[in-house]
């Protein structure tokens, strides 16, 4: 059995260390990415408007465009379900189960609020990530300059749905923890180089995520150990990526990954456990490693659990192929930046 550590830290100098001191602030810069960032959602949604027209294309990708505009419709309503809770239909329900004796029926009203609950609790991890790491760029300034201009969009967005999608977004960041659907395993997308359509399916940006991720870590000199190929598993729940760091690079001994493509966050399961925090990593640690197969190795990799000697990272991976990487602390909280990745 591993035991929770307290922290996952590196040693003074070694990857992953947060600075001592506070960038400087450039002003205009994080103002300029969320303008950016904005007017490339707004090319996106211009564009799948114009494909769904008829006679705009051919058939297939009139279809794809329209399939496009309706699920986006169902995200906005289910987060705007998702942020206003549970209604009163709900709580009948669940009253009439108390009286019949369904018990899954009378449980259906606390669980909404759960799912509720997580949403919100989605959406403050989000600014609290967003902020650590426009401040990383830019000091507190730039990080009160890319909220105030976040801010600024959703006071003029559609009708005040920006929080909704962005409810339906963590949604489906949690899902991708405990709610996946059942399908084979894929490598990233090949015959366009590094890059990703924006269009493509999720299938194709967790494949294309999962093997960019593991791409970096091994072009860096990483081990991968284990299970750890690469290789991306819709259903999975376990650990992305597991590498023994080369000698000369120690401490950490081992470092554990999760790859995320574009804006996917880490998700929360039901009990508040959050993805890549201690004791979720601990609960998963030994099937990442594969004990009955590797029984040595196994015990290698608990005893530098238990001493401290396993980083986090959180390996983030763009349509274009490039790529982030950022230690995360025991809470799962970005910490900082991992030199020379």
């Amino acid at each position: 059995m591993l035991v929770q550590q307290g922290a996952v830290q590196s040693a003074p100098g070694q990857a992953g260390a947060a600075s001592d001191s506070e960038p400087s602030w450039n002003a205009g810069q994080e103002a300029g990415r969320v303008i950016s960032d904005k007017w490339e959602s707004a090319k996106s949604a211009a564009r799948t408007a114009w494909e769904a027209l008829p006679f705009s294309g051919d058939a297939a990708t009139t279809a794809a465009a329209r399939e496009r505009v309706v699920q986006g419709a169902v995200d906005t309503y289910r987060g705007l379900d998702t942020l206003t809770g549970p209604s009163p239909l709900d709580l009948l329900d669940s009253g009439i189960g108390l009286v019949t004796g369904d018990a899954e029926r009378a449980a259906r009203y606390g669980e909404e609020w759960q799912r509720t609950a997580d949403a919100y609790g989605g959406i403050k991890d989000a600014v609290v990530d967003a902020w650590q790491e426009a401040r990383e760029r830019n000091g507190t300034l730039g990080a009160i300059e890319m909220s105030a201009t976040v801010f600024a969009f959703e006071l003029v967005g559609p009708k005040g749905t920006g929080a909704a999608k962005s409810a339906a977004d963590l949604a489906e960041a949690a899902g991708d923890v405990s709610r996946r659907t059942p399908d084979t395993p894929s490598r990233a997308p090949e015959g366009d180089g590094v890059h990703i359509s924006r269009n493509a399916t999720n299938h194709q940006k967790g494949a294309f995520g999962e093997a960019r991720a593991h791409e970096v870590m091994t072009r860096n000199g990483m081990e991968p150990i284990g299970r750890t190929d690469g290789v991306y598993q819709p259903g999975q729940t376990g650990i992305d990526g597991l590498y023994r760091n080369p000698p000369h690079r120690r401490p950490p001994d081992f470092v554990v990954t999760e790859a995320k493509f574009g804006r996917g966050r880490l998700g929360k399961l039901a009990d508040g456990t959050k993805q890549m925090d201690n004791f979720w990593v601990e609960e998963r640690l030994a099937d990442a490693v594969d004990p009955d197969a590797n029984p040595v190795l196994a015990d290698e990799v608990d005893r530098a659990w238990r001493a401290g000697r396993i980083d986090k990272y959180l390996v983030r991976v763009k349509h274009d192929g490039s790529t982030t990487v950022k230690q995360l602390n025991d809470k799962a909280h970005i910490i900082g930046n991992v030199p020379g990745f």
